[in-house]
């Protein structure tokens, strides 16, 4: 008999992870999945709501809201959340999307986006409430605190993945998606921005990245990988997404890469972060991270700080004695 069919890739195979995981499905009052299901936002184009629908719908009714109105109300912060964090290069999963950290982030960018702290608060508010309930609420890193940092394995898994990849177009995505923002420690919105005459390849073999008036140097274990993506793209333009700049979110070039089985996901966030606590590993001063990646607060470094090694005692007090 032949083996049931397995999916073909990385989006089907979360997909159906999801669905195996997914709790029984709650109990609605009357009209409020029609409401759910037949809710089109004027605000949002079509094809972007297209994306976020199934996640939106799912964790809507997942929050059992009490009237119809009440999830109409719902819907539109939860599709604004979801779009938000899908351009920070976050997976798109309940768990790793609806968290309270990603709701300030987002609250966060909203308000210096220009958008106004009542509407802000209101929707602040209202994605709260759809929150899944949190098993602690003590300090971690973890997938409710933002994309973890990935293993050294993964790591590696990750980067012999991009640069097999089976076609130069989707090879160049790779190797640029992976090693700017694992060996920079670019953003979403910092990769997808970038054009080919921000990244200069120094005589001397070192690689910076200007962005945003600051510039970022490749980690020289990664500058290989970068190469590889420069010379595979062949573009004058965005490195992502062409030379006119019309870019599609990074989600959707990241599904369409062929991985080997057990590869994880390439996901920019947990990039970045592992590129920060390489560098807090090998003790680059926090205040040269800070000012490289134009960070305001220290949040992020700090939690990942606890994944840092105490230094030797020994080691330690030579630098408080400032004899080190």
């Amino acid at each position: 008999m032949p083996s049931p069919s397995k999916p073909t890739s990385a989006a089907a195979a979360r997909r159906a992870t999801r669905q195996k995981a997914a709790p029984p499905s709650a109990v609605l009052a009357a009209g409020v999945a029609e409401r759910i299901s037949s809710y089109t936002p004027s605000s949002i184009p079509g094809a972007q709501w297209a994306l976020v629908r199934p996640l939106v719908m799912e964790v809507v009714t997942a929050a059992a809201p009490s009237t119809p109105e009440r999830a109409k109300q719902l819907m539109l912060p939860a599709a604004k959340l979801t779009l938000w964090a899908i351009g920070q290069g976050v997976e798109m999963d309940r768990a790793t999307v609806f968290t309270s950290t990603m709701v300030e982030e987002w609250a966060r960018a909203q308000l210096a986006a220009g958008v106004s702290k009542r509407t802000v608060a209101t929707h602040r508010s209202q994605l709260r409430a759809i929150l899944p309930p949190s098993p602690s609420s003590a300090p971690k890193v973890g997938r409710g605190d933002g994309p973890n940092p990935y293993s050294a394995t993964e790591d590696l898994a990750l980067r012999r993945a991009v640069v097999g990849q089976r076609t130069p177009v989707y090879r160049a995505n790779g190797c640029l998606l992976y090693g700017l923002a694992r060996g920079a420690g670019l953003n979403a919105a910092a990769v997808r921005q970038v054009r080919r005459d921000d990244v200069i390849d120094h005589c001397d073999g070192a690689i910076e990245v200007r962005v945003d008036g600051r510039s970022l140097w490749v980690l020289d274990s990664h500058v290989d990988v970068v190469r590889i993506g420069l010379s595979s793209s062949g573009s004058n333009g965005y490195l992502v997404g062409g030379r006119d700049g019309n870019r599609h979110n990074i989600t959707e070039y990241v599904d369409r890469f062929s991985v080997p089985a057990g590869t994880p996901h390439l996901n920019i966030g947990r990039c970045r972060n592992t590129w920060i606590l390489d560098h807090l590993r090998r003790g680059t001063p926090i205040k040269v991270i800070v000012d490289a990646l134009g960070f305001k607060t220290l949040a992020q470094v700090e939690a990942l700080l606890a994944l840092v090694d105490s230094p030797d005692p020994d080691v330690a007090a030579q630098a408080l004695r400032g004899t080190s």
